[in-house]
């Protein structure tokens, strides 16, 4: 069984991602601090953007963090080193530069989407 296969999302299918999960995140917890809104947000965004499957997510998440998790498990420093990374997956395949790319916010990625 392969990676993709091993891991389920806990996200809901939004009509508007044509079945790519809705990402949440869950905040704190104790001392340590999963993943925020924002990020699980920009994550889904990242991947609509790149059209990247469920599986290449977790295979993705699994090469950047070595943890076989879904995105709502993941600890915000977790979260910080998948976003840089498909954001500059993201710059290497668009005409824009990564330093831009990392000031956009999310409504920014979002407005992208809708142009591309």
């Amino acid at each position: 069984t392969n990676l993709a296969d091993s891991i389920s999302y806990s996200g809901v299918a939004s009509p508007k991602s044509a079945g790519v999960p809705s990402y949440y995140g869950k905040g704190r917890k104790g001392t340590q601090r999963h993943l925020t809104n924002a990020q699980a947000k920009r994550i889904e965004l990242l991947q609509n953007l790149l059209s990247w499957a469920n599986g290449s997510v977790t295979k993705f998440i699994a090469r950047q963090t070595k943890k076989n998790t879904a995105v709502p498990m993941l600890m915000n420093y977790q979260a910080v080193k998948v976003i840089v990374g498909m954001q500059k997956i993201y710059s290497e395949r668009s005409n824009i530069a990564y330093e831009e790319l990392n000031k956009m916010s999310n409504k920014q990625l979002k407005e992208l989407l809708g142009n591309g």
